[in-house]
């Protein structure tokens, strides 16, 4: 369970920093630049949400 909670984690780093690079884009193409990368879909999924969390 703990590495699940890592890997989301390095996920919504990963995330934050694409978007920061490259502005706002659809989840769809999101998920399909970071698995090009090896990130898994469900984790991409979690990460975003954890992230959205955040900013509320």
């Amino acid at each position: 369970m703990e590495n699940m909670w890592a890997k989301i984690g390095e996920t919504a780093g990963a995330i934050y920093n694409l978007l920061k690079e490259k502005g706002d884009m659809s989840l769809s193409k999101l998920e399909n630049s970071l698995r090009k990368k090896g990130y898994n879909s469900n984790i991409i999924k979690m990460a975003v949400g954890w992230l959205a969390r955040k900013i509320m």
